[in-house]
């Protein structure tokens, strides 16, 4: 008789930051048993940051992340819990991650399409994207505009200052610009 293949679930997901227009979004196929630990650290190569601050994920009521981090005990263990998991639990609602709660970065998770096959693969991939995520400690959405009307055309002290710390921190960086190639080569070594 031969050996049955148990077939793999994934998502081909949406990763949008709110509230930013021109919008920031990613398409990544990721499979459904990941564990949300590590979706953050997927998000974060998503976004070209760095893991500086806290996070959180938000399923409807249900809240994920690092529990011991957040001093929560209504928090459920990231490292535990599953993708999967989080998006059952948040229905036909899109999951939200939320990171740096100072700067209060909002994305919004929605599964496009869940897939079920043998061929998927058993890493995030991203598939498609548009513009760079906005850089670490900018301000969150009123300070990234800021920044951008600042790269556009400087009006005074603040813009100056805004982009000397741009330059210093974030040399060449591109609100336009965005390689998924890069992303992939990044998601293959976090593998």
């Amino acid at each position: 008789m031969a050996a049955r293949t148990r077939l793999r679930r994934g998502y081909d997901m949406d990763v949008a930051l709110a509230e930013i227009y021109p919008i920031v979004w990613r398409l990544v196929r990721v499979p459904a048993t990941i564990r949300l630990a590590n979706f953050h650290r997927v998000v974060q190569v998503l976004m070209g940051w760095d893991d500086y601050h806290l996070h959180v994920f938000s399923a409807r009521s249900t809240r994920y992340g690092d529990a011991g981090m957040l001093e929560d005990s209504s928090v459920r263990n990231e490292y535990t819990a599953t993708l999967r998991q989080a998006v059952t639990e948040a229905g036909l609602e899109p999951l939200v991650y939320e990171y740096d709660f100072g700067d209060g970065w909002m994305c919004r998770l929605t599964v496009v399409h869940e897939l079920l096959g043998d061929d998927l693969p058993t890493r995030a991939v991203c598939l498609a994207g548009q513009r760079a995520g906005p850089p670490e400690d900018c301000g969150g959405v009123p300070g990234y505009e800021m920044l951008l009307d600042a790269m556009k055309a400087p009006k005074d002290e603040d813009d100056r200052e805004r982009l000397k710390w741009l330059n210093e921190l974030y040399p060449g960086y591109d609100p336009a610009a965005l390689s998924v190639d890069d992303m992939n080569r990044k998601l293959e070594e976090m593998a």
